[in-house]
Parts: structure tokens; sequence; C-alpha cells
């Protein structure tokens, strides 16, 4: 059985994408119960808490670009095309089909 070189499949980079994400999600998720317990006071929800939120999206877009490598440069033109035209974060999710 021949040896593999573990850095030939980036376990690294891979494994820090995966539990940094994790953290984002926790984050991302705390923000929100956050922000619903002020909205309990309050319709709006806070420019502040937007503004976290969509960073933590472009934190997992910039992981998945450069730790996972799952993105392409034309999901990261419409990221940064997203965010340019006025959105607070954007990531790539994923597929979604809508029947027709």
């Amino acid at each position: 059985m021949a040896e593999v070189e573990a850095t030939h499949f980036k376990l690294y980079k891979r494994a820090k994408h995966v539990f940094t994400e994790a953290l984002r999600v926790l984050e991302f998720r705390d923000a929100c119960l956050a922000a619903a317990q002020i909205a309990e006071t309050s319709e709006t929800v806070s420019q502040a808490t937007l503004r976290t939120l969509g960073q933590l999206m472009n934190n997992s877009q910039e992981s998945c670009k450069t730790l996972y490598e799952c993105s392409c440069p034309e999901l990261d033109q419409l990221t940064t095309m997203a965010r340019e035209s006025g959105a607070y974060g954007s990531r790539l999710t994923g597929w979604f089909i809508i029947p027709w």
C-alpha cells in the first residue's frame, strides 16, 4: 500500500473551514435571537444587527472560496456585485430548482 501525503487532500484547510463555519452559524443564530428579543419592543432590526449578519455571510463566502475551494470566479463576482449594490452580505448557498 502506497503512502498518501495528507497535504494533497488539504485536510487542514477543509477542517478549518468546517469548524469556523460552525462557529459562524452559532454567531448568526445568537445575533438573530438577540434581534428577536429587541423586536418585541420595536418593529425594526438595527443596522448594527444587519451589518453583523452581513459580515458573517461575507466571512463564510471568503472561507468557501479560500479554505474549502468550493466557489468559482463567477460566484465570487455575483457575491461582490450583490454587496456593491447594497447587500449587507452575500455568500453562495447551493442550488435550488423551481418546478414549473
